[in-house]
């Protein structure tokens, strides 16, 4: 199936959807030529509201969705603010997925931040979307195709732990929650900035040229930076969202990619 839907809310959304699909005019979206069914990796959205998760979608073999309040949408939002195209999903022949904002009337947010319309913008693990003025959040989650055909993820396979050990490296934005640091008192960086500072150190990390413990010492806007970003034990439900779930789907001495949450854009590493 194109997506598994655990909603009772939208599963009447998509009834009224096909009932009336019939009178309403063709979509005005056309893919981008370089759309193409997933081949690399496969996203599924956690959809939550007050950390509630409301359903779960699975982008499993279209190029495209759409998320709107149009009758013709794969992703119904039924928010008054939210247009009737308002928003894109596509993946990209590279295997990578964009969200596109239509040009909505009251725009998406990707991670906090407002983005352009119609600029494709890449989606990574944890990145959070929002539409228009909902509170609903869109949590994504990456995984491998082949794992997706085998029918089951990483984090399926291996058994299920109740807490973790782990280090990470934070960078903090000025749309942080609380955009200040023991590094420095007002933060100024954009996300984009942010981002690149992580993935400058990732990439040092994995060539070996350094550690996450020794760069979280200077480097990290957390207060665990004089304890290497040790965080310590940890359990369900004590971290945001999107921290949590990248870190309980690490391996012991496994590198997370880039996790986007409130506090700003992290890199994480399973200890224990």
């Amino acid at each position: 199936a194109a997506k598994q839907v655990q909603s009772v809310h939208c599963a009447a959304v998509r009834t009224r959807c096909s009932l009336q699909r019939e009178n309403m005019p063709p979509s005005k979206f056309k893919a981008p030529s370089w759309a193409a069914p997933p081949k690399t990796s496969i996203a599924t959205i956690d959809v939550q509201k007050a950390g509630v998760v409301e359903e779960t979608i699975r982008l499993d073999s279209k190029p495209y969705y759409l998320l709107g309040r149009t009758m013709e949408a794969d992703i119904p939002h039924p928010h008054d603010s939210v247009s009737r195209e308002h928003a894109a999903l596509v993946y990209h022949e590279s295997g990578k997925l964009y969200v596109i904002d239509l040009a909505s009337t009251h725009g998406t947010r990707y991670n906090g931040q407002a983005i352009d319309a119609n600029k494709p913008t890449k989606i990574v693990d944890g990145t959070k979307l929002q539409f228009g003025a909902s509170e609903r959040e869109y949590i994504f989650s990456l995984q491998s195709k082949r794992d997706s055909d085998e029918g089951s993820s990483a984090v399926e396979k291996r058994p299920r732990v109740s807490r973790v050990r782990c280090r990470h490296l934070l960078a903090k934005h000025r749309d942080s929650r609380r955009p200040s640091s023991w590094r420095e008192e007002v933060i100024t960086r954009t996300l984009e900035e942010a981002t690149e500072r992580i993935q400058k150190f990732r990439d040092q990390i994995v060539a070996g040229e350094a550690t996450l413990k020794d760069l979280a010492k200077t480097e990290s806007d957390c207060s665990s930076a004089k304890r290497g970003g040790d965080l310590g034990f940890f359990e369900r439900g004590q971290m945001q969202p999107s921290f949590e779930k990248a870190a309980f789907a690490l391996d012991v001495g496994q590198l997370s990619e880039l996790v986007y949450s409130d506090s700003g854009v992290h890199i994480i590493e399973r200890v224990e």
